[in-house]
């Protein structure tokens, strides 16, 4: 889904509390605290990588870890919190 799509999505509805599913089986729940705009996720291993982080930080050498953020498209990832009263 891409981020105009989720937008559209979430304007038809009021003003309401985001919450999100922990896993298919409906495991666990959690409200959305926020979402990360500066990540690459990896098809292969279904990896998030911040754009942020070191060659080291990421567990790639330079070259590779260049090649792997020219190579990747960024994408948004929302992360869960806790509800605040």
């Amino acid at each position: 889904m891409r981020t105009h799509e989720l937008a559209k999505l979430l304007l038809e509805y009021p003003d309401m509390e985001v919450i999100m599913q922990k896993d298919e089986e409906g495991n666990g729940y959690k409200p959305l605290r926020g979402v990360d705009f500066d990540c690459l996720f990896d098809v292969e291993t279904e990896e998030v990588f911040s754009t942020e982080w070191s060659a080291e930080d990421a567990g790639f050498d330079e070259d590779d870890w260049e090649e792997f953020k020219n190579n990747t498209p960024n994408c948004a990832v929302l992360f869960p919190g806790w509800f605040q009263s």
